[in-house]
């Protein structure tokens, strides 16, 4: 992995997981995401996913050199995470069907 990309990844982790910090504990959400959110907890609980999975993408290009094994250990559950991560923050943005 070259320096490019752990500095890419490395900078997602740290961002990814202070905002996903900063929405569970502060109900916080970006500026510009704000009109559109109606669950900032679950948007967190995504983006803190996000950011296990970038670590985990990191780690394997960092400390893996066979492809078989960064791919069966590091790559194939950072693409679940990623995914599990976008299927969350869509459902943050959905509306509630409950009429209170």
């Amino acid at each position: 992995m070259n320096g490019y990309a752990v500095a890419l990844n490395a900078s997602m982790v740290v961002l990814a997981g202070a905002g996903g910090t900063a929405a569970l504990t502060a109900g916080w959400v970006f500026p510009w995401l704000r009109k559109g959110m109606f669950r900032p907890r679950l948007w967190g609980y995504g983006l803190l996913v996000m950011a296990a999975a970038f670590a985990l993408q990191l780690a394997g290009g960092l400390l893996i050199d066979d492809r078989g094994t960064e791919l069966r250990f590091f790559t194939t559950p950072a693409a679940i995470g990623f995914v599990t991560a976008l299927a969350l923050m869509t459902f943050a943005q959905v509306a509630s069907r409950d009429k209170r």
